[in-house]
């Protein structure tokens, strides 16, 4: 079979092509749900409460809130740790199966991957230059202090009807 017979055979397969970025579809559906990746962040329908990140799909936006909120619904049997994801207990999982030959200089902690151990290295090597002005936390990055000091805030005028939880955000 030839390249010209294989890319008509694929345009049979996906004959429906985003704009934008040229990716294929099988169904005009499934290329209407993928262009709302390509909206711009003010044009996304959901928007985090604690740091105003938006979101094209409902289920991001849970998964993003989950994090802000340290909640663990996934639960490793294990060791008992919580993870705010499936897939993040699945590569959790994998912490329990493989050997941890990369371990710190400073404190002695072993990771399984080189690339995690070098992230943690950051924590003993590099200064914290953002310090929170209402605790003791300092931070790597501007971004973390800023999501961080919404712990701080306690002015919440946006109410649940259900819960009556305060929000930031509305």
């Amino acid at each position: 079979m030839d390249a010209s017979n294989l890319t008509y055979e694929m345009l049979q397969e996906r004959p429906h092509a985003c704009d934008v970025c040229g990716k294929r579809f099988k169904k005009g559906n499934q290329l209407r749900q993928h262009l709302i990746i390509h909206k711009p962040p003010d044009k996304r329908p959901y928007s985090c409460y604690i740091c105003e990140r938006t979101f094209n799909r409902s289920h991001h936006l849970k998964l993003h809130v989950i994090a802000h909120t340290k909640q663990s619904p996934y639960r490793c049997e294990i060791c008992g740790r919580g993870c705010n994801q499936m897939s993040n207990l699945r590569r959790h999982l994998q912490t329990h199966e493989s050997e941890r030959n990369h371990a710190c200089e400073y404190c002695g902690k072993t990771y399984v991957e080189e690339t995690t151990l070098q992230k943690h290295l950051l924590k003993h090597t590099q200064k914290s230059i953002y310090q929170c002005d209402s605790c003791d936390k300092t931070f790597f990055k501007a971004g973390n202090l800023e999501k961080h000091a919404l712990v701080h805030n306690t002015d919440r005028p946006y109410m649940c009807t259900i819960c009556n939880k305060g929000f930031v955000r509305e």
